[in-house]
């Protein structure tokens, strides 16, 4: 841990406007944990590396339903560099999951990507998130 932290939940696995693993059903732990890890990979592409004094954590919390998973930043609050960072993650969280996320999920296994119509496929037709 570092010497003086703080966190902050995003209180999200996924990009705003995607579909998420829901508490309750079938493979949630699965879904949710494959969408969390490719989140935090998206989050350090699009923003780089985190700093000494960063770094992401999912965490799993108490809901009526059973527990659900978040995504967490957890950082050294006593260091500008790690403040900043945390924060413009906060504050720029993407909206939809890029072309390595839907690789990544895809191949996981991951069933939950929908149909994009800003899609088109290299082939000349929409497509699915997963023919990427």
């Amino acid at each position: 841990m570092f010497p003086s932290c703080d966190q902050l939940e995003l209180a999200q696995t996924t990009p705003h406007e995607e579909p998420c693993a829901q508490v309750g059903a079938y493979n949630y732990s699965r879904d949710a944990r494959l969408e969390a890890q490719a989140f935090i990979n998206q989050l350090i592409r699009e923003n780089g590396n985190p700093p000494e004094g960063v770094r992401f954590k999912v965490t799993s919390n108490p809901h009526d339903f059973g527990s659900y998973l978040d995504v967490v930043i957890i950082f050294d609050d006593q260091d500008e560099l790690c403040s900043d960072y945390a924060y413009k993650i906060e504050a720029n969280t993407p909206h939809r999951w890029d072309k390595k996320a839907r690789k990544e999920l895809t191949e996981a296994g991951y069933s939950l990507l929908e149909e994009d119509e800003d899609f088109i496929d290299p082939a000349g037709g929409r497509g699915l998130h997963s023919h990427i």
